[in-house]
């Protein structure tokens, strides 16, 4: 390590610790990272931040384990044991039970660090870790959105007035489990396995696991709605016994089920829903009068149609915002018809004789 003070951004710009904290640091990195951890309390406590940041959640520090205690436990099964014959003549397997002592010499030096542990065995020394996960919560006022990323490329966007719980063991193949209430966009991004769930979503109605895939969860009053951008998913109802088929769903579904049944299910245009995280609006044919519904339903704004001639006018492409003013300029370049929005922006006038307050 350098002599120079060692901040948390040093640490998560270091290949060496990265690879630690993702399981894929050599024995000589392990040793070498466990001893810096141990050698203080700020050492420490840096580390744990520097973890958080690159796994995406906090680690818990664990108790420091009676050291005394452990040693004594380690001398019972190692250096207290007694050998029938000459102690000085070297007997087959010596060498591995001296092996042994020294493993567990490491064991004890990792065990009083954070959050992780060394093992040996012989012929070859294997490395492995534990650790220790706690669930993370995050939560969004009114007109706040925030995104959850983690190391494997997946994200999670929560919309407004939304919260999510959830947990993950970055070290195993399991899905991270999140909790919805409100409404959150998961990306899944770039997996290993075409056939392995990177979430599993719970709502009050059921569970939804996903496969390569970018949906929409929102949890309404009485049901849970499901929109499926790209991939698929796989919904189980609340009150499904094991053994039930589940509900599988296609690129541009929407699915709104209960604890018991679906409610209905049915081809949309996914972007609608799902352009509040992504900033994408697709449009295949989208007549203005389905632009006008979602406009309404998205924005919470009133929308006066000015010339009903304009409404069959059709769209085709995809237009990217950050906001429902550039939207509107958006297609209102594209159609080529007068869009406005009021001084005080609570209504939208479509037409050639727009109002313009």
């Amino acid at each position: 390590m350098s002599k120079k003070e060692i901040t948390v951004q040093d640490l998560v710009n270091d290949a060496s610790f990265r690879r630690m904290v993702i399981g894929t640091a050599s024995e000589q990195d392990i040793r070498k990272w466990n001893r810096w951890m141990e050698s203080s309390d700020k050492n420490r406590q840096l580390a744990q931040k520097a973890m958080a940041e690159i796994a995406g959640f906090q680690f818990a520090a664990p108790s420091l384990p009676d050291v005394d205690e452990e040693w004594k436990k380690l001398s019972r099964d190692t250096i207290q044991r007694k050998e029938k014959t000459n102690r000085g003549t070297s007997k087959p397997g010596s060498f591995w039970k001296w092996t042994f002592r020294v493993a567990s010499v490491v064991l004890l030096a990792a065990i009083t660090g954070i959050a992780f542990y060394i093992y040996q065995s012989a012929p070859e020394p294997i490395a492995s870790f534990e650790q220790i996960i706690e669930k993370q919560s995050v939560q969004t006022g009114a007109d706040e959105h925030k995104i959850v990323r983690f190391n494997n490329g997946a994200r999670m966007f929560l919309n407004s007035n939304s919260k999510i719980t959830y947990s993950i063991n970055q070290h195993t193949d399991k899905a991270i489990e999140v909790v919805v209430e409100g409404e959150v966009f998961f990306d899944s991004g770039e997996k290993m396995s075409s056939d392995a769930s990177v979430f599993k979503v719970n709502t009050p109605d059921g569970v939804i696991r996903d496969i390569g895939t970018r949906f929409l969860v929102t949890v309404l009053r009485d049901r849970s709605r499901v929109v499926l951008e790209d991939g698929s998913v796989e919904v189980n109802m609340g009150d499904q016994q094991p053994g039930d088929q589940v509900v599988s769903m296609m690129p541009g579904e929407l699915l709104e089920f209960n604890e018991s049944e679906v409610v209905s299910k049915q081809q949309v245009n996914s972007s609608f829903y799902t352009s509040w995280a992504t900033g994408v609006m697709e449009f295949d044919e989208t007549t203005i009068r389905e632009f006008v519904t979602y406009v309404q339903q998205r924005f919470d704004v009133e929308v006066q149609i000015v010339d009903e001639e304009v409404m069959d006018i059709k769209l085709t492409g995809g237009i990217y915002f950050r906001s429902l003013e550039e939207l509107v300029r958006a297609v209102s370049d594209i159609a080529n018809i007068p869009i406005y929005q009021s001084a005080d922006r609570k209504t939208v006038y479509i037409g050639d004789h727009a109002a313009k307050n």
